[in-house]
């Protein structure tokens, strides 16, 4: 009976020595797989979103991971010990819109190449200008919805989170035509715009009468041009005192036709 006791206990303290070596197995597992989780790095990263509640995540590639499938959506505190990379993305994605250029919001962005065109004796417009235009004007992707006279504006580049609303007078003609014309169409991408045909044998368009005055920004004075065979208000376009300079004498009369009215006003 003893000899049995004996082999039980010592069967028993082996059972024992075993089951607290597949649990240390087990912790060094589980250590090793930390160590690894670690180990993921930030290489770059690739987009940004908008989720729940106004917060953002970030589309991350890691390092040594090159499979697309590999990227994940992170939240900004899971990577917050890469505030380099998440400030030089930042700089980017500003960067990309500001250079963006194609269709203006606050203009008849589509009226943009026929006023150049337009004038074609007129004087080319400085890199100041030119740099200043670029900055103000985004490409609209599409308008989602409608609310009284504004629209729902996804621009084209940007995530969803920089949608804007804007006046219907601020977007292109055409673009809004599309969508009014059938409102099941909201949603759907904007068109382009249409190719006006141009005479190769016409130098310029010529004005036929400046229907009305507006400062714009930074107090510079622009009139709103008819063109000669143009009857369309729609096709009527606000050009600077600088893009007028062949018909001086008009503008001279315009001014003093203004003059006259407001002094009958008072």
């Amino acid at each position: 009976d003893v000899f049995m006791v004996e082999n039980s206990a010592k069967a028993e303290n082996s059972s024992k020595r075993k089951s607290e070596k597949k649990q240390d197995d087990k912790e060094k597992a589980s250590d090793e797989d930390l160590i690894e989780e670690d180990e993921f790095i930030v290489e770059t990263i690739l987009d940004k979103r908008a989720v729940k509640k106004g917060k953002f995540e970030y589309l991350v590639k890691w390092k040594n991971y090159n499979k697309p499938e590999d990227n994940t959506w992170e939240p900004a505190n899971n990577i917050d010990g890469y505030k380099d990379i998440i400030q030089a993305f930042e700089k980017t994605l500003t960067e990309r819109k500001e250079n963006t250029s194609t269709n203006k919001v606050g203009g008849n962005v589509d009226k943009k190449g026929k006023s150049e065109a337009r004038v074609g004796k007129g004087k080319q417009k400085s890199k100041k200008e030119n740099k200043t235009e670029k900055e103000d004007v985004y490409i609209i992707e599409s308008l989602i919805k409608k609310k009284g006279s504004k629209y729902f504006v996804k621009w084209e580049n940007y995530s969803d989170e920089l949608n804007t609303w804007e006046p219907a007078a601020s977007i292109p003609h055409f673009i809004v035509k599309f969508y009014e014309d059938d409102p099941a169409r909201l949603g759907l991408p904007a068109p382009v715009e249409p190719q006006v045909e141009v005479n190769p044998d016409e130098d310029d368009y010529e004005v036929e009468k400046i229907m009305d005055k507006r400062v714009a920004k930074k107090g510079k004075v622009e009139y709103l041009v008819k063109w000669k065979n143009f009857d369309d208000p729609v096709d009527y376009t606000w050009e600077p005192v600088d893009n007028l300079e062949d018909v001086k004498d008009m503008v001279a009369k315009f001014e003093k036709e203004l003059e006259g009215k407001l002094f009958f006003q008072i």
